[in-house]
């Protein structure tokens, strides 16, 4: 009797640890998942906060010239940040995908 109770407690034992190892898991993937998610909000508050800066930045200038220049001003920045924004897609994909050949010490 004392063999069979062994035996059943040795199966309980058993039975939580590979519970708790699959519980281990499923928590490590949930904090990964976590910050990831925290990696992207970064990410988008950055942006927000760039393209503000950009507004501002193009306020100042527009109260630092002639009110005739104020559209040509405006016209400008608004050119430079789409061309910004239009030439970072490629270039990043370039070096998204690049074959990476060299260190960078070697460049």
């Amino acid at each position: 009797m004392a063999n069979v109770l062994e035996q059943m407690l040795q199966l309980d034992l058993t039975h939580l640890l590979e519970r708790q190892g699959n519980a281990t898991a499923a928590m490590k993937k949930m904090i990964a998942d976590y910050d990831e998610a925290l990696d992207t909000i970064w990410m988008l508050l950055a942006a927000l906060l760039v393209f503000f800066m950009h507004a501002g930045f193009s306020m100042l200038e527009a109260g630092s010239v002639r009110k005739k220049n104020t559209q040509n001003i405006l016209a400008k920045n608004l050119c430079v940040i789409s061309l910004g924004f239009l030439s970072w897609g490629p270039l990043d994909l370039l070096l998204l995908w690049a074959q990476v050949t060299k260190t960078p010490t070697e460049w």
